[in-house]
């Protein structure tokens, strides 16, 4: 199991940003698979790296929980607060759904309850996910393309359609975990505590996370994933909503 410690320059949040990772979305035995915390201007993800990792995962959060600054946010406490509390054994008290504003006005506009994504959009969807492309008015033939391809409007915009979720990074990690070339790979790497990115190179299957340990490429896209997250709330917190939410 890692735990990843990163510091926001410019930004503290008042209380505490919390977000989880699971396989499904009702709570499962062992199913929470990362768990992220943005307190003031620091951020602390629990990444559990096997299936036997999330019970320990499980106790951690038990402990973590009660020590965290309130009060606490979540996006779509429903959710997160059902996958605590399973891990509690007990209610898990989340004092504000940083979705609630937004819920509000989805329903006055008759539209659906907004995503994470739809409201904040990552700098790394703009330059590593392609939006670029679609963003160009005279692009029309990739635009149409893609939406072909997709299910909805919105996979085009947000691509991660692409990408997939961190539930199936999860699951195709646990299936590359079981690569005897990949395990062998990883425990050289973890040797050679002087690796750099360079020594794995042609390993695309592999990455480097920012505390030095090396692991699947699968499982660092849901490290980043929640910790873009937990970000994209703080921004939402920040937003001016009395002097901005009657233009929306």
């Amino acid at each position: 199991m890692q735990t990843l410690q990163f510091h926001l320059q410019g930004i503290a949040v008042d209380g505490t940003i919390v977000d989880v990772e699971t396989v499904s979305l009702s709570p499962k035995p062992n199913g929470m698979f990362t768990f992220g915390a943005l307190s003031g201007s620091d951020i602390s993800i629990t990444q559990a790296e096997n299936e036997v990792d999330c019970e320990t995962l499980t106790a951690e959060v038990r402990r973590i929980l009660p020590s965290l600054q309130r009060p606490i946010y979540a996006y779509n406490r429903e959710f997160v607060g059902n996958w605590l509390s399973n891990a509690l054994g007990a209610a898990a008290h989340i004092d504000h759904d940083t979705l609630d504003a937004w819920k509000a006005v989805a329903d006055q506009q008759t539209l659906k309850w907004p995503r994470l994504r739809e409201l904040v959009r990552p700098p790394v969807f703009y330059y590593r996910w392609g939006v670029a492309d679609y963003d160009r008015e005279r692009d029309l033939g990739t635009l149409r393309r893609a939406m072909r391809r997709a299910k909805s409007v919105n996979e085009v915009i947000s691509r991660e359609a692409l990408g997939g979720a961190p539930h199936l990074w999860w699951q195709q990690h646990l299936k590359m975990l079981k690569d005897p070339n990949i395990r062998q790979r990883l425990a050289h790497l973890s040797r050679d505590g002087n690796a750099s990115p360079k020594t794995a190179a042609s390993d695309k299957n592999l990455h480097r996370l920012p505390n030095g340990h090396w692991t699947t490429n699968r499982l660092a896209a849901i490290v980043c994933h929640n910790m873009m997250d937990l970000q994209s709330q703080a921004s939402l917190l920040l937003w001016q909503w009395n002097a901005t939410s009657p233009w929306l």
